[in-house]
């Protein structure tokens, strides 16, 4: 944040809680790190048990002499429904929590957190609700907190990045309920990642959290609270585990860019969202880690995609079976102004990435995008344009049958169409003539290229641009004689 605050707090063991914890974690695991100065913090080493308080960043150097190694744990979490009612830091009341924050009136999770912290003998633990400044319910003007969220919200890289360990409140719907709902022994785990098919992760309300998933991911070592126990999971000397791919220190673009980058926007558009216009912002700490890994630059990252893979970044589509995580169908439409059409961050609900080579006829001419902060990259962006030169073929299509979820071509056998927002077609039976762009092919049976994908775009003559309408796939022959063109896409 801007005035970066950090929250005090001292060792002490609860009643509540019972018995310090124990965990049995390698000496050499706690040993080989070399941290620096976080931006924001909760110090836990204050005089009163009863009591923590926030204090500045840049006032750590007060508390102690090792200001530029400090050790701290961070908090994944969720807030639930009963959020408007959580204690927060706010600009009317900061000046109060540097002076003193009664950990009773913290909900039950933070302050669960807190004994363990000091159980485990951490000084310092981030918790978003208390280390970023929040909206008062009230209050006219946001502009303070809102300026702080965005300056903080655009750290997640480093703060969980940073961090010596992160608590996860896996089983926890709401901050409420608290990290432990079973008192089962601590178990060691090691390198276990956060997917489907092989750990009980994604039965616990922590999964269905987009917010939690670069908590996850950018963690280097987890206590994790679920239903079934206790989890320590750890990642070992530097390596990471996205989307349970393990990434090395040297890594290539090919190894680790295609299915894992496509397989964290797979698993990241299943989660729920508070806040729909946080769809970009909530991703950023991944995209800055392979940013980091791939030698990338912040303006190679064009509102979810990168310039280097555009081609194959731009064949996503919706689809009803995603293949991680999903407690519950999503919803599923555009939300206008977020990002551009072309952009999987414009659509809600289940994405899914079509596996094919680029076409030699297809090139793209631009592709930029506004900022809606400078020099945040990774942020919420204002608007984006495409220009791609491409073959195109021109159909209608119609909906067979009024529960189906894919259209098919009118005129043109073959053609499928996947809608991006079902209800944007939703007064047509037939739709007008809409516009088939030509980018990817793929391997058949018969031929090797007899399938070709791409995107359905449509003009908007409010825009004077074409817009994105959907994904299809057909026959790759009938593209053999069609026209090609230049499409501005916004």
């Amino acid at each position: 944040m801007s005035r970066n605050i950090s929250t005090d707090i001292s060792p002490f063991r609860s009643a509540d809680w019972g018995q310090p914890m124990q965990l049995d974690i390698p000496r050499k695991l706690m040993q080989r790190d070399n941290f620096s100065k976080p931006p924001e913090l909760n110090y836990l080493d204050g005089p009163d048990p009863h009591e923590i308080k926030l204090i500045l960043t840049k006032d750590i150097s007060t508390w102690t002499k090792y200001s530029k190694r400090v050790r701290y744990a961070a908090l994944s979490y969720c807030w639930g429904t009963s959020h408007n009612n959580t204690l927060t830091t706010t600009p009317s009341n900061l000046q109060q929590h540097l002076g003193a924050i009664q950990i009773s009136d913290l909900p039950r999770t933070l302050r669960e957190t807190i004994w363990a912290a000091r159980d485990l003998g951490i000084r310092y633990l981030w918790i978003d609700a208390l280390c970023i400044l929040q909206r008062e319910r009230n209050a006219l003007d946001h502009e303070e907190a809102d300026a702080d969220w965005q300056y903080e919200s655009a750290r997640m890289f480093l703060v969980y990045g940073n961090a010596f360990l992160t608590f996860v409140a896996a089983a926890a719907a709401s901050s409420e309920e608290g990290l432990v709902l079973y008192k089962e022994p601590l178990r060691r785990l090691s390198g276990a990642p956060l997917t489907a098919s092989n750990t009980p992760l994604h039965e616990e309300p922590i999964s269905g959290r987009a917010w939690a998933l670069q908590e996850w991911a950018l963690s280097r070592r987890r206590l994790v609270f679920t239903k079934f126990g206790v989890h320590f999971i750890c990642d070992h000397f530097g390596d990471r585990s996205l989307d349970g791919i393990r990434i090395k220190k040297k890594i290539t673009s090919h190894s680790v860019y295609g299915s894992g980058w496509h397989q964290l926007v797979s698993d990241y558009c299943s989660r729920d969202l508070t806040f729909p216009r946080d769809k970009l912002t909530a991703f950023s700490g991944l995209a800055q880690r392979y940013m980091k890994l791939l030698n990338y630059s912040g303006k190679n990252y064009l509102a979810g995609l990168w310039r280097h893979r555009l081609a194959e970044d731009l064949l996503w589509h919706w689809t009803p079976h995603p293949k991680l995580l999903l407690h519950k169908p999503s919803n599923r439409g555009r939300h206008p102004g977020r990002a551009p059409t072309w952009s999987w961050a414009s659509t809600d609900g289940n994405v899914d990435f079509e596996s094919a080579s680029r076409c030699p006829e297809m090139k793209i001419k631009k592709c930029q995008v506004e900022l809606a902060v400078k020099d945040d990259f990774f942020g919420q962006v204002k608007s984006g344009v495409l220009k791609v030169s491409c073959l195109y073929v021109t159909t209608s299509f119609h909906r067979p049958d009024f529960d189906s979820d894919i259209w098919v071509g009118s005129n043109i056998d073959g053609f499928f169409l996947y809608p991006d927002d079902i209800t944007e077609l939703k007064d047509y039976y037939v739709t007008p003539e809409l516009h088939c762009l030509q980018l990817g092919l793929g391997i058949g049976d018969h031929s090797r290229w007899n399938a070709s994908f791409g995107i359905v775009v449509r003009f908007d003559n409010m825009k004077g641009a074409f817009t994105r309408v959907g994904f299809f796939r057909c026959k790759a022959k009938d593209f053999y004689t069609s026209d090609k063109q230049v499409f501005k896409i916004v």
